[in-house]
C-alpha cells in the first residue's frame, strides 16, 4: 500500500459523509470500496445468497472470499467487500450502500481494497 510521503502539491478533498480525506494526486489510481453510511439501498432480490435487502450481516450462508481480515458482527460484506471497513463499524441499516470510487491508495485512508 502506498503512503503519503508528501502533502504539498496537489490534493484532493473527497467527503465521504463523515469522513473527509485528504490525498495526494499523484498516487497510482486503483479501484477500491467505500463503504458510506447513508444513501439508497439496491434491492436484493429473495433468492440472493447475500440475504434480503436491508439489515443483514453474516449471518449468509456463503462464506466471503480471500477475506483481508476479520469477519465481524454487523459488518456488510459482498463478493466484492468481505472485510469490514476500518475505522468506527457503522450499523447496518436500509440506507446503507456500497459506493465504488476510484481514487489513489494512501496510508491511512480508512477503505477496503480488492
Amino acid at each position: 500500500m502506498a503512503q503519503c510521503s508528501s502533502l504539498s502539491r496537489s490534493i484532493w478533498i473527497l467527503s465521504l459523509s463523515s469522513w473527509v480525506l485528504a490525498i495526494p494526486a499523484n498516487l497510482s489510481f486503483k479501484k477500491i470500496i467505500v463503504i458510506i453510511p447513508g444513501g439508497p439501498v439496491f434491492p436484493l432480490p429473495p433468492f440472493s445468497p447475500f440475504g434480503p435487502a436491508g439489515p443483514r450481516g453474516p449471518m449468509s450462508p456463503l462464506p466471503p472470499t480471500n477475506p483481508v481480515g476479520p469477519l465481524l458482527p454487523g459488518c456488510p460484506w459482498s463478493p466484492r467487500s468481505p472485510v469490514c471497513p476500518a475505522g468506527p463499524i457503522f450499523p447496518l441499516t436500509p440506507k446503507k450502500k456500497e459506493t465504488i470510487l476510484t481514487i489513489p491508495l494512501c496510508y491511512r485512508v480508512l477503505l477496503n481494497t480488492r
